[in-house]
């Protein structure tokens, strides 16, 4: 279901992509190379409470943002639907933290206004052994008035 990550100023890692391909994905490397940094942003794209110490030092803010397909069948495809939302195109879902302390959730596929990025979270982390399906990532930010922590 995961994609594609970006981090950008985030714990001791500057700027970061990774693409995911179809099948087993492993992340390996020494101590203190930032595998848990990486799964702690992930987990943040799903709902974990943020804290401006997270923030690299030195910025102002940390960008997350992650890309996920949808399967047709997925309790997410369903909830998309429900909100008149296209579960083939994917659902891109960006968090800002700031050291200023106001923290920001958007996702691509919602509308302004709406305020189902917990449903979508819950449903996203439940399915991470689903299988990928194809799709791309240009897709506008549209901001969740709820998704502030």
């Amino acid at each position: 279901m995961l994609r594609e990550l970006s981090i950008k100023a985030f714990a001791i890692i500057d700027d970061l992509r990774i693409r995911l391909d179809e099948g087993l994905t492993i992340l390996s490397g020494e101590t203190g190379a930032g595998k848990s940094i990486i799964i702690n942003a992930v987990n943040l794209l799903l709902g974990s409470r943020a804290s401006d110490r997270l923030v690299r030092t030195g910025e102002e803010a940390a960008e997350l943002e992650a890309l996920f397909e949808i399967r047709p069948e997925s309790p997410t495809a369903e909830l998309m639907r429900e909100n008149d939302l296209d579960p083939d195109e994917g659902l891109m879902v960006r968090r800002i933290i700031s050291t200023a302390g106001r923290h920001r959730v958007y996702i691509t596929a919602g509308p302004p206004g709406f305020a189902g990025t917990n449903g979508f979270s819950k449903n996203l982390s439940a399915g991470w052994a689903d299988p990928f399906l194809p799709c791309c990532m240009n897709y506008p930010s549209k901001p969740s008035p709820s998704s502030t922590t």
